[in-house]
């Protein structure tokens, strides 16, 4: 495992970008992937820790274009890593429909309580379908 940017607190460039190696995993990603799935940027992430990302050439950036997944807590915040480890440990993935657990049923009960309304029930799909469910 790499460290994670001990020090680092703003841009670091080692090679022009995008560098030698982001350019040979991005001629692959033309050989082997569907053009479908898009990105914003030249480069190819090697790791991240908080708000910086580095890539495969050494390169380190302000991550000033995350996903919805990191917006809110930065990349590999410890205490987060620390949880999803423990669940890893329990519970990798489960289907409610299929294997119900308490997790989602304690989840719901959290966003009952949290969310203003006189609504009775909580639907929580990460697919953001639940459209047909009824939550009344």
């Amino acid at each position: 495992m790499k460290p994670l940017l001990a020090g680092t607190k703003s841009i670091v460039l080692a090679t022009s970008v995008p560098g030698p190696k982001s350019q040979s995993l991005m001629a692959r990603r033309k050989t082997a992937v569907a053009r479908g799935p898009f990105h914003g940027t030249p480069i190819f992430v090697d790791h991240a820790h908080g708000a910086l990302i580095t890539d495969v050439d050494g390169n380190t950036f302000i991550d000033l274009a995350s996903g919805i997944g990191v917006v809110n807590t930065g990349h590999t915040p410890k205490e987060l890593v620390s949880a999803i480890s423990a669940q890893a440990e329990r519970l990798l993935h489960g289907s409610f429909n299929t294997t119900p657990y308490e997790g989602y049923v304690a989840l719901c009960e959290r966003l009952n309580a949290k969310t203003p309304g006189t609504f009775a029930k909580s639907p929580f799909s990460p697919t953001a379908a639940p459209r047909r469910w009824r939550t009344r």
